[in-house]
């Protein structure tokens, strides 16, 4: 389950996770369907810090396709939220990185999340 709206392969993808999953403060949730067996859905990130204390970075939600546009996003976001909070670090703030003017942008905004005055930069290594 890629789990951009990109043309990753499942191999670029489970190596991007599993990297992420291997990051100290790593903190991830999965949303299975009926039977508990299938995943259908995730949310994924890692706690960090900065200058004000400690943050999370959502470095990844995905929801298969099919079972979009069923809250699995929005409760995978609110069930994130709360085991952020009961968190021992005392987090209080969440960073991500989406595309304006998306779905996901849209989700974001509905639930409650805000777009700063920062940039994203990138420069491309290999054409």
């Amino acid at each position: 389950m890629p789990p951009w709206n990109e043309n990753w392969s499942v191999d670029q993808a489970y190596k991007c996770l599993a990297a992420l999953q291997s990051s100290v403060g790593f903190r991830g949730i999965v949303a299975f369907e009926k039977d508990k067996v299938t995943p259908v859905g995730f949310a994924a990130g890692v706690i960090g810090y900065d200058d004000s204390g400690a943050i999370f970075r959502l470095e990844e939600l995905a929801v298969l396709p099919e079972f979009q546009r069923q809250s699995i996003a929005t409760k995978l976001i609110n069930k994130l939220l709360q085991l952020l909070s009961d968190e021992e670090q005392n987090i209080d703030r969440i960073y991500l990185i989406t595309e304006l003017n998306t779905p996901a942008y849209c989700l974001y905004q509905k639930l409650g999340f805000t777009q700063i005055q920062r940039i994203v930069m990138m420069k491309q290594l290999k054409p």
